[in-house]
């Protein structure tokens, strides 16, 4: 008996030896990695990821934006510039509050291959401004984009900021429509363009431009028109000037190029560009031969390259971390485009009996009249100067100053075109300025903008108030007495940005 029980306590000793044995050699279960569905691309900076299944990283950001303006022409445009109903301000068509919506998406892909990075960029959004667009019956606003194009190997081809723009305070420390300023960073505008880096942040560019790329601030190309409803002064005598889409094909590009430093103390950096001017055909003029009917045959001025160039410098302010400064100067012949942007026509502001109107043309001409300059492009000039510094109260809280000037004067000849003898001292010449503040506050690491910026403009005629100098406009209105005018704005804002 006792034999039998060592045997079968021996038996299940060895089974449970033998187990334990095989179950020493079966793998022990390991835990399962954490899915990565989201893989992070650390090559281009924060908020990139790769697309999955490639290797092109993408950054996906955005903002929106809603902005209340009072005497303003809405999102931020002075009243009067751009010779808008707004500078009427009569009762049927001037509003004392403007308000916009935008909101906006950026799509930024970047892949690296053999000839450095190939980037893509495109920006697209939709805004409302009340009740300027009720008004119009568009109340339900409208879609657009400004940016959209393509970098390889130094080129930049596509919808982007001209390389003629070194520096500009708009956007960035304003929230104004800088119409002291030629700067198109608000639209953008077709160009082919290649950039050199030599090291050590030293860069060079050439572009080819279109000059009617950003017609929502003034563009390159400033189209003639007179004044709404005519006028005694300020309308060409004849032949709107100037090539533009309703009056001259497309022909030539503008040709832009700049340098620039970009080093940790800021940037500096210069600019230049040539513009072709080029009027339409002269009108039929019984006193040419061949010219009594057919405008085509009677030809047409010839044309004339405009020019600009421009310096500017943005700095941080030593010993003032978070500080800025910053200036540009700009000038221009023929190219008043790269100045400042009135918008096509020029400016318009009324104030009670009185108005100020400012032409804004690239060259005058008029009908064909032998030894007369007047049948020629004559070409406007213009020069102006924007400014800023910004002080950081904290890293969240703001305040900006800022100014801007420019100043044109036309030729002799323009002169004649525009005021005849221009009897009574009138004068075309005019300069328009401003000066204002803008204070912001970045709670949430700069994810959440709220701002308040105060404004004042002026656009001030060169020639005295005389009871002979009068503006015929449309009706409603009465002849006016043209004298300087001025105006005060205020613009609130919030903005919500996800730029990772």
């Amino acid at each position: 008996m006792r034999m039998v029980k060592s045997l079968l306590l021996g038996g299940a000793a060895g089974l449970v030896a033998v187990a334990g044995a095989q179950a020493a050699d079966l793998p022990m279960k390991a835990k399962a990695p954490a899915v990565q569905y989201v893989k992070i691309c650390s090559l281009y900076g924060a908020g990139f990821y790769y697309i999955p299944g490639t290797d092109t990283c993408l950054k996906i950001g955005g903002y929106i934006r809603t902005q209340l303006d009072a005497h303003s022409a809405g999102g931020g445009l002075i009243v009067g510039t751009s010779a808008s109903t707004q500078g009427l301000r009569n009762r049927e068509t001037t509003n004392d509050l403007n308000a916009r919506l935008r909101a906006v998406v950026t799509f930024d892909t970047r892949t690296q291959g053999e000839y450095g990075t190939l980037r893509s960029y495109y920006r697209v959004g939709w805004e409302s401004t009340q009740p300027g667009e009720s008004l119009a019956g568009t109340a339900a606003g409208r879609a657009y984009w400004d940016r959209a194009f393509i970098q390889f190997a130094g080129f930049t081809v596509g919808k982007a900021q001209s390389f003629f723009d070194i520096y500009s305070y708009g956007g960035s420390r304003s929230y104004l429509n800088v119409r002291t300023s030629g700067d198109n960073g608000a639209a953008g505008l077709m160009m082919w363009a290649y950039t050199a880096q030599f090291g050590n942040g030293f860069s060079a560019s050439i572009s080819l431009e279109d000059p009617d790329g950003h017609n929502l601030t003034g563009v390159r190309r400033i189209a003639a028109a007179p004044p709404p409803g005519g006028s005694t002064f300020g309308a060409p005598a004849s032949g709107l000037s100037n090539q533009t889409a309703t009056n001259n094909g497309f022909q030539i590009p503008d040709i832009v190029a700049n340098l620039r430093l970009d080093q940790k103390w800021g940037f500096i950096g210069v600019s230049a560009a040539l513009h072709q001017n080029a009027g339409s055909y002269y009108t039929a003029n019984a006193a040419v031969p061949g010219c009594a009917a057919a405008i085509v045959t009677c030809g047409h001025p010839e044309d004339k390259w405009g020019y600009a160039f421009g310096a500017g410098v943005q700095l941080n302010v030593p010993g003032m971390p978070g500080d800025t400064t910053g200036a540009m100067f700009r000038y221009a012949k023929g190219a008043i485009g790269y100045v400042f942007g009135p918008g096509a026509g020029g400016m318009l502001l009324v104030d009670g009996d009185t108005v100020s109107f400012a032409a804004a043309h690239d060259a005058y001409f008029g009908n064909p009249v032998p030894g007369s300059p007047s049948s020629e492009l004559n070409l406007t000039e213009a020069w102006g100067v924007n400014a800023h510094y910004e002080h950081a109260w904290t890293r969240s809280l703001k305040t900006s100053l800022f100014a801007g000037y420019v100043e044109v004067s036309f030729p002799g000849a323009s002169k004649a075109l525009i005021c005849g003898t221009c009897s009574g001292g009138r004068n075309p010449d005019y300069n328009f300025w401003l000066l204002g503040s803008r204070t912001q506050w970045s709670p949430w690491k700069g994810q959440l903008n709220i701002g308040v910026e105060v404004v004042y403009a002026s656009i001030d005629s060169s020639q005295p108030v005389t009871t002979g100098t009068r503006l015929v406009l449309a009706a409603p209105q009465t002849p006016k007495l043209i004298r300087d005018n001025d105006s005060l704005q205020i613009s609130f804002r919030v903005q919500r940005n996800w730029y990772p």
